[in-house]
């Protein structure tokens, strides 16, 4: 043990520590880093690393050292912070640079009448995750579209059959609940709402079948520590099924929603956004079946289902249409735009349309502006389980059941198992047929000898007569002090 050199260089540690060589390769006097302190040999290390490192790029290799990566080696934790403040302000620098480059291009192609630059994708969850196998294309293979066409919404999508939905809760619904299935009724066409009573959902599916009703969904509420809460939500296709159980999260009414719309009584328009599996397709499909084929375009109300991460998104909106000025840069854009069509009409530039004239004449002008207002409810939505047929509690076959990380841990180590006693069986098969059965007792007896010595070798105890020398162990007071 020595004492750091860092206290004769001005503002190190009195305490002992370890020497050691740094990072860079030189020894650990006049280093002064690991008591905080600054020497020449640690200003002129730390002067050495900097020099060496660079920021990374910005649009290079998505695989190319990050930041803390570059600087996680230093143990000084004053040079590793200026080091690593440096590089990201290099870094932000870089991109802002890049970012204007890109907009500079932008306006020069608007302006040129050009195809704007295409843009670099953005790396998400999505478009980064591993393909599934199940994965199918927007265009379905022959044997997908041979059994969509004989599934049980063929019917649905050949228009032959309208949707009529029932919907029903549990046995003591709560106001909540109550004002979740008013806004439920709005967004569903042609849905109806029964009260439950003391009927079993066995009883409830056959009451829909025999009056006409193609869908059934029955929402569950369960008791919490603030009271009762809308989680769960099944899904029966009427008469044949199948059958969808979800858990549902995230409720919040249009009641809560600040700015919400108010919903009318035209068909919406349906997207569905994520489901390109084919258990997916198969969900779409099923979602699908509770709207018409036909919406209503003039009633502006849009209903979407986004599947992202196996999580079903749920939002309500309507299409706003509003009329703004633009002024200053992006009306000259559009008198330029106005006079390039009078130009390409023949007009040579000294008239045009009236909208082109008012809009010359004029400082700003007028723009038509599309946004989305939400109208409600919103929530998600979690696949658990997928059964064919309508609901059967007890003898019913699942097509797809939501299984969690646990039991899938569980069956792989129990494949792992099965096949290292296959394995071994095949073992002893060999040696037996081979005549070498009876030395057998002496490779076990010869590993376990092997497994006593691998044991004393790390708690340390030589006592045993082995040859090869015994690890020492380090107290815990003494591996306090090596922590630097």
């Amino acid at each position: 043990m020595a004492r750091d050199g860092g206290s004769s260089g001005g503002g190190g540690s009195s305490k002992k520590q370890l020497k050691r060589p740094r990072p860079d390769g030189g020894d650990g006097d006049g280093g002064g880093g690991g008591g905080g302190g600054g020497g020449k040999g640690g200003a002129k290390g730390a002067t050495d690393r900097r020099t060496k490192l660079q920021a990374p790029a910005t649009g290079g290799n998505p695989n190319a050292a990050t930041i803390g990566q570059l600087t996680s080696h230093i143990r000084n934790k004053q040079v590793r912070s200026e080091l690593y403040a440096k590089l990201k302000k290099k870094k932000n620098k870089a991109k802002k640079q890049e970012r204007q480059q890109r907009d500079q291009a932008e306006a020069r192609a608007a302006e040129l009448g050009l195809a704007a630059p295409v843009r670099k994708q953005q790396r998400t969850i999505e478009n980064t995750r591993a393909p599934d196998a199940t994965l199918v294309a927007a265009d379905a293979d022959g044997e997908v579209a041979d059994d969509e066409a004989a599934d049980e919404f063929a019917s649905h999508f050949a228009r032959d059959r309208e949707p009529k939905v029932l919907l029903t809760t549990c046995y003591k619904p709560t106001r909540e609940m109550f004002a979740f299935l008013a806004e439920m009724l709005a967004v569903l066409p042609r849905a109806e709402y029964y009260a439950r009573g003391g009927f079993s959902l066995k009883q409830v599916v056959g009451f829909a079948a025999e009056r006409g009703y193609t869908d059934l969904l029955v929402f569950n509420e369960s008791r919490q520590r603030a009271g009762k809460r809308v989680d769960a939500a099944l899904h029966v296709h009427l008469p044949d099924g199948p059958t969808a159980r979800y858990r549902l999260s995230s409720l919040k009414l249009g009641r809560d929603i600040a700015g919400h719309a108010r919903p009318s009584d035209h068909r919406p328009e349906l997207v569905l956004n994520g489901f390109d599996t084919r258990l997916g397709r198969r969900l779409g499909r099923m979602i699908a079946s509770l709207f018409h084929q036909d919406p209503h375009f003039v009633g502006r109300r849009v209903v979407t289902f986004h599947n992202q991460r196996d999580f079903v998104f749920f939002r309500h909106h309507r299409y706003v249409f509003e009329a703004r000025e633009r002024k200053g840069a992006a009306a000259q854009a559009v008198l330029k735009e106005a006079a390039e069509r009078d130009k390409k009409k023949g007009s040579g530039g000294g008239g045009g349309d009236a909208a082109a004239r008012a809009a010359a004449a004029s400082p700003s002008t007028r723009v038509l502006k599309a946004r989305l207002q939400e109208i409600g409810p919103r929530f998600t939505l979690r696949l658990e389980s997928l059964q064919r047929g309508a609901f059967d509690s007890k003898k019913g076959e699942f097509e797809w059941v939501k299984r969690s990380s646990r039991d899938v841990a569980e069956d792989e180590a129990a494949a792992a198992t099965a096949a290292a006693a296959m394995a071994a069986e095949d073992k002893a098969r060999r040696r037996a047929e081979e005549g070498q059965g009876g030395e057998e007792e002496e490779d076990r007896a010869e590993d376990k000898e092997q497994q006593l010595k691998a044991k004393r070798r790390r708690k340390g105890d030589n006592a045993g007569g082995d040859d090869e020398a015994a690890v020492p162990r380090v107290p815990a007071a003494k591996r306090r002090k090596f922590a630097l």
